[in-house]
């Protein structure tokens, strides 16, 4: 079916019927942001500032750093890997109380299609910059993403603290930046925000050293509630979600990360799954899971603007739409960018080692048969919509392409079939 015959997209892939649901209304009390940076100047950090502050973790007395790289790789290498959303609900100065979802995105030029993907869950980001290093490569591609998506940005200059620091010419080099990748004139009308994550401080004020900052974020989740906007919808359009990024539980299988764009969503419901290659089919929903501080929270049914996981679709990829039965709109598939790496894998064939030795390695593919058969796959198995399969001669042996530098999910997958005990 194709999505043109009913709605017109926006930048965004949210689309709007050209019917009579023109009304647009806004979820006031959600918040969607995606953090993005380059690597190592704090994303994580300060996303575990915010949980703490919010009192997630000291309900819970677990770990009080990097929270979020949950993964045994993440934690190994002290990098982010995969893009994660975690929910803050924050109590404001008139009672009220937005729950703000966070998406934790990595800061690697390897994993630039999980940014990709994350961006098309928000509807707005905070871009980190170090306040000494100033803007790097994955900055300008992070930035440059987020310009084409015509997403407001709130700049976070962190590590003001650091005794390095060039605060001004920071900020301005990051306003180069933006004029760089041609920015629309109320792009650039971003605020700033000066942060220690590490300490938990943030300031709207240019400090001259640490003790100029507030005691706590409070000032930074204030401007980002201020100047990002709350999601829209139109009211009576039928459902749709956008499958986002893929998950896995060990209990319900494959869990499809979707964004509601609009309708409501419940558990039980049936619904049209648009794949992406045209075709429209019936399914029924599973358990649905938002997201609460850093775990997953089962629900009966989530609204507009609500980021989801849900159970029940082992097929789903990325990019495909969950809509109504009764008039399936499917919003476009997402796309990343090319490869810009390929690489050929498959099983060692080098001689073994010395006299009598017998070879490592087995015949073509039975590694890799041997470590799929009798389990579930995991969340490094699942189609990742970035890396792509260009096929060989030899089906064990296929040549592998990585959009937006995306080359690692190949590796890390294999990388956790050894941590497991299995073959590669």
């Amino acid at each position: 079916m194709d999505a043109t015959a009913h709605e017109q997209p926006d930048a965004t892939g949210a689309a709007h019927a050209t019917g009579d649901h023109d009304a647009v209304a806004s979820v006031d009390g959600i918040r969607n942001v995606a953090i993005i940076a380059h690597v190592d100047h704090g994303k994580t950090t300060l996303v575990d500032a915010l949980l703490n502050q919010s009192g997630a973790i000291a309900r819970r007395g677990e770990q009080t750093e990097r929270v979020m790289d949950s993964m045994d790789l993440e934690r190994e290498k002290g990098i982010t890997i995969q893009a994660k959303n975690t929910a803050v609900r924050w109590q404001r100065a008139d009672g009220t109380t937005v729950k703000v979802n966070i998406v934790d995105t990595p800061g690697h030029a390897d994993f630039g299609g999980e940014v990709e993907r994350a961006l098309t869950m928000v509807d707005g980001v905070l871009l980190l910059v170090d306040a000494s290093e100033g803007p790097l490569p994955q900055t300008r591609f992070v930035l440059r993403k987020t310009l084409e998506l015509g997403l407001p940005v709130v700049l976070v200059v962190n590590k003001v603290d650091r005794p390095d620091a060039r605060i001004v010419e920071v900020v301005s080099e990051v306003e180069e930046l933006f004029l760089d990748l041609d920015a629309e004139i109320d792009q650039l009308d971003f605020p700033v925000v000066y942060a220690s994550a590490r300490e938990g401080r943030a300031s709207l004020e240019r400090p001259e050293g640490l003790d100029d900052l507030e005691s706590d974020l409070s000032v930074l989740v204030e401007v980002l509630i201020d100047h990002l906007p709350a999601p829209t919808h139109n009211p009576g359009h039928p459902l749709q979600a956008w499958v986002t990024n893929l998950d896995a539980n060990e209990f319900v299988g494959r869990l499809a990360m979707c964004r509601i764009r609009q309708g409501t969503m419940r558990r039980g419901q049936e619904v049209a799954w648009c794949t992406h290659d045209g075709q429209v089919k019936r399914s029924r929903l599973g358990v649905l899971y938002v997201t609460e501080n850093h775990e997953r929270v089962e629900v009966d049914e989530a609204g507009p603007g609500e980021l989801i996981a849900v159970a029940g679709l082992d097929e789903v990829t990325i990019g495909e739409t969950l809509a109504d039965p009764a008039g399936p709109r499917p919003l476009p598939v997402i796309t990343v960018d090319e490869p810009s790496l390929a690489m050929t894998i498959g099983v060692n064939t080098s001689p073994p080692g010395g006299q009598g030795r017998q070879a490592a390695h087995g015949a073509p593919g039975e590694g890799a048969t041997r470590c799929r058969a009798g389990r579930q796959r995991q969340p490094a198995d699942l189609p990742n919509g970035a890396p792509r399969c260009l096929g060989g001669a030899r089906a064990w042996r296929a040549p592998a392409g990585s959009a937006g530098g995306d080359h690692a999910p190949g590796g890390l997958r294999a990388h956790r079939r050894q941590a497991a005990g299995g073959d590669t």
